[in-house]
């Protein structure tokens, strides 16, 4: 019975641990061993921890050690700015560095010696290398307490940090950042001057920046998406976005003027977004499609065949057929039958082929108004005009 006792009792401690314990436990971002960690406090609310990380053992016992100072703020950030903060490093530092700068530029000018970094929503100040006595361990660098204290106070909790708007205006206006024209698009839409912002924007030199004022949602606008989709001199990814949000926006007009000029490039996302369209003119605009080598882009365009396509569009999908792989060749003869179903036994273009037997010496004869169409196999001597007195 104690035993069984003493078991749950080290399972309920080790749940606990589980549960709550790593909240409570200095973070090393690089996993660098911790010198020494110092107790779990808080600034502004928050939980923040800190910690020395050697840098420099010394030589001797005589030697004063080096160490950094990091101190980290837990959750400081809302999640839509982490997201940002988290991006994949572009050579020269994280992606989103510009927005750390955005959300310190009302502190003031931090001082030597210091940095501030994020690790997602958790803000960290560290020191440069400092020499600290072994007496001194557990005591911490209070100027980068004092400046995470003035960093966090200058970011008040909530999901639209509003202290952080100006700061990203000013990335639209002076630096043409479209990422900072897509956060204020999502979370401060109402604000007045994003809107000033937007119609500025529309009229960028910069097509990245035209293109994320145009994607605004309840705020497309039509001819910036078309202009940046059908201008070859574009850079792709901001063409394939403009189609894209022409094809979310069932804007038959601007797909197929994006189709007739400048399908290089974006042949993926307008075969599906035409796919989504029954008109007779989306057939001529997918039919130069079947040439692509990207059999994913030629089965959509079988796709679409097979529903609205005519005979028209048979031989492309032959000829593509001839060089495709099995799976793909299935589905393209498959329209091209579906085709055919559709356009029944008179079809336009069709042959009357009439074998010897006992319909040799027959007359074929085009059906009325059926220039072009199947031939009527007619049996010989029976094109003599009916009288008034013979029904048949």
């Amino acid at each position: 019975m104690l035993f069984f006792l003493s078991l749950a009792v080290l399972v309920a401690v080790l749940a606990m641990v589980l549960r709550f314990g790593p909240a409570f436990l200095p973070r090393a971002i690089d996993g660098e061993a911790n010198d020494a960690l110092l107790s779990p406090n808080t600034i502004h609310g928050r939980l923040s921890y800190e910690e020395w990380r050697e840098v420099d053992q010394g030589s001797s016992d005589s030697d004063i050690k080096r160490a950094r100072y990091r101190l980290v703020v837990a959750s400081v950030f809302p999640p839509w700015f982490r997201f940002y903060l988290d991006a994949q490093p572009d050579g020269v530092g994280h992606a989103g560095a510009w927005l750390l700068e955005v959300a310190i530029g009302a502190v003031p000018e931090i001082q030597a010696g210091l940095s501030v970094t994020a690790d997602g929503g958790d803000l960290c100040v560290e020191t440069g290398p400092l020499p600290v006595p072994t007496l001194g361990r557990r005591t911490g660098d209070p100027r980068a307490y004092a400046l995470a204290q003035a960093i966090v106070g200058a970011l008040p909790s909530g999901q639209h940090v509003q202290v952080l708007l100006p700061g990203l205006l000013e990335e639209v206006r002076k630096n043409q950042r479209a990422e900072a024209l897509r956060l204020v698009l999502q979370h401060f839409a109402e604000h007045p001057e994003v809107e000033v912002a937007r119609q500025d924007a529309l009229q960028s030199d910069d097509p990245e920046l035209r293109l994320t004022a145009a994607c605004a949602p309840g705020r497309e606008d039509l001819p910036t998406l078309r202009a940046l989709g059908v201008d070859p001199g574009t850079p792709v990814s901001v063409r394939r976005g403009a189609t894209a949000t022409l094809g979310r926006l069932k804007d038959l007009e601007g797909l197929l003027a994006v189709a007739t000029s400048a399908p290089a490039g974006v042949e993926t996302v307008l075969a599906e977004s035409l796919a989504h369209h029954h008109d007779p003119r989306v057939e001529a605009a997918v039919v130069p499609l079947l040439a692509s080598e990207n059999e994913l882009v030629v089965e959509r365009v079988a796709q679409i065949l097979s529903r609205q396509g005519t005979v028209a569009a048979v031989p492309a999908a032959r000829a593509r057929a001839s060089w495709a792989s099995k799976d793909l060749r299935e589905s393209l003869e498959l329209a091209v039958e579906l085709i055919q179903e559709r356009a029944g036994p008179e079809r336009a273009g069709a042959l009357a082929l009439v074998e010897p037997g006992p319909g040799a010496g027959a007359v074929s004869v085009a059906g009325e108004g059926r220039a072009g169409g199947l031939s009527l196999t007619v049996p010989a001597g029976a094109l003599s005009t009916p009288s008034e007195d013979d029904p048949s």
